[in-house]
C-alpha cells in the first residue's frame, strides 16, 4: 500500500474547492487591497549622469520638455506626449543616474 504525501506548493491557483482554503484566500485578497496603494504608479524617467554631484544638478520644466543643468552644461529634453502631460512629483540622485517621477496619470 502506497501513501501519497503532498509536497512543495499545493496551492491550488485554478480555485479549489475546498471550503477551509476557499476562506482563508478570501480574508488574503481583502487583507492585500487594503496594504496596496489604490492608485496608479507613478512613472519614473531614468538620466545617466556619471560623476555628477547633487549641488551642481538643477531642473526645470518648460511646456513639454525636462531642462536639466549639470554646472555650466545645459540639455533640453524633449518629453513624450504620456509624460509631457504629467506634473513631476519628485527627482533625485542615485549612484550616477538622475530619477525623476512623473505623478501618475489623471484617470478619464
Amino acid at each position: 500500500m502506497s501513501t501519497s504525501v503532498p509536497t512543495g506548493n499545493t496551492y491550488d491557483k485554478y480555485g479549489s474547492k475546498n471550503p477551509i482554503e476557499r476562506r482563508l484566500m478570501r480574508g488574503f485578497f481583502s487583507a492585500l487591497r487594503h496594504v496596496l496603494p489604490r492608485e496608479h504608479p507613478a512613472t519614473v524617467l531614468e538620466v545617466d549622469l556619471p560623476f555628477t554631484e547633487r549641488d551642481e544638478l538643477e531642473l526645470g520644466r518648460r511646456n513639454g520638455e525636462l531642462l536639466v543643468r549639470v554646472g555650466p552644461y545645459r540639455r533640453a529634453l524633449l518629453l513624450p506626449d504620456s509624460l509631457s502631460r504629467r506634473s513631476v512629483a519628485g527627482a533625485r540622485l542615485h549612484e550616477g543616474r538622475l530619477l525623476v517621477t512623473f505623478a501618475a496619470a489623471e484617470a478619464r
